[in-house]
């Protein structure tokens, strides 16, 4: 229990640390003053529709994570489970000291539905999976497409089915979960990825790229892979530095790299804030007293935090 103490006090201040250097490594041989011309010269309707595919997907996720809730005995009403999705999103991105997302969303429905957590975390460990999955596989098409990679596309591809086949054993086997759930979340998982990496293009028709989109693509779904980990501030610095250092290897311009990244973290963002008004403007999610003191003898779940949304 007392290392379990001293990682929790510490957790936050490396994860700032972390972040602080990631993103010195990625601004200190950037012209600042050249991103600023980038969004000078931006299209600001294709950024409004960029933020409008990112509120889809973010919708579309909500839902994906209420099949395996209603798999582990949970059936959510729709819009609660959407309202409960934003306000986790906005505890994930803002709070990073505090309670996570994903953790007060098992306190939460735990205490107020009176289902234990480690279905609750099952739901949301396999809502992780199928995202992931979904995301190395739009990854692996798009390796597959960028020329400068001297590879045979069979063989990421052929790595990519054994994968998926061996995956789905698994699911089948240790998390019972029923063909049809994993076939409904799955699709969900792929349309989520699908309108992010639509968010993307869009912002790269905001700023009239001209280079072709593949190589953009690829590396910001590697990025969101390295954003899983949970080594900075709502994976701020990890994803800018990614794409710097991708800008490197690829058919991509550095500073236009680095620009879509930071306008997908400011678009995050702002899909976040909703979590902010639901916080104040729905009471069905504030604690009653005697909810809360239910939720402090489950102090130990305040640790045990859920892979990143993907």
């Amino acid at each position: 229990m007392r290392k379990r103490a001293i990682w929790h006090t510490i957790k936050t201040p490396l994860k700032i640390l972390v972040t602080g250097i990631l993103l010195y490594l990625v601004f200190r041989k950037i012209d600042i003053g050249q991103v600023q011309e980038l969004y000078r010269q931006s299209n600001l309707l294709y950024f409004l529709l960029a933020l409008l595919a990112l509120v889809g997907s973010q919708v579309v996720s909500s839902s994906r994570l209420r099949v395996f809730f209603k798999a582990k005995g949970l059936a959510l009403p729709f819009l609660y489970n959407l309202k409960l999705y934003f306000l986790g999103m906005f505890y994930n991105l803002f709070l990073p000291a505090g309670i996570g997302g994903d953790a007060y969303k098992i306190y939460l429905l735990r205490v107020r539905f009176q289902k234990p957590a480690r279905k609750l975390l099952s739901a949301i460990f396999l809502d992780r999976l199928s995202g992931f999955w979904a995301m190395t596989g739009i990854a692996t098409l798009l390796f597959t497409q960028i020329a400068e990679i001297k590879l045979p596309a069979l063989i990421p591809v052929s790595l990519y089915m054994i994968g998926s086949v061996v995956y789905f054993v698994l699911l089948r086997r240790f998390f019972d979960i029923s063909s049809r759930v994993a076939v409904t979340s799955h699709t969900k998982a792929l349309v989520v990825q699908l309108l992010q990496v639509l968010c993307i293009v869009l912002i790269l028709l905001a700023l009239n790229t001209e280079q072709p989109f593949t190589a953009y693509l690829f590396t910001f779904l590697v990025s969101s892979l390295v954003s899983l980990f949970p080594f900075t501030v709502g994976g701020l610095g990890a994803r800018e530095y990614v794409f710097v250092q991708a800008a490197n290897l690829l058919p991509m311009e550095k500073y236009t790299a680095l620009t879509i990244s930071l306008s997908f973290y400011l678009l995050s963002v702002t899909v976040a804030l909703t979590g902010l008004y639901i916080a104040f403007r729905s009471k069905e999610f504030a604690l009653t007293p005697e909810e809360s003191e239910e939720i402090k003898k489950e102090e130990p779940m305040a640790h045990t935090q859920a892979p990143r949304k993907v």
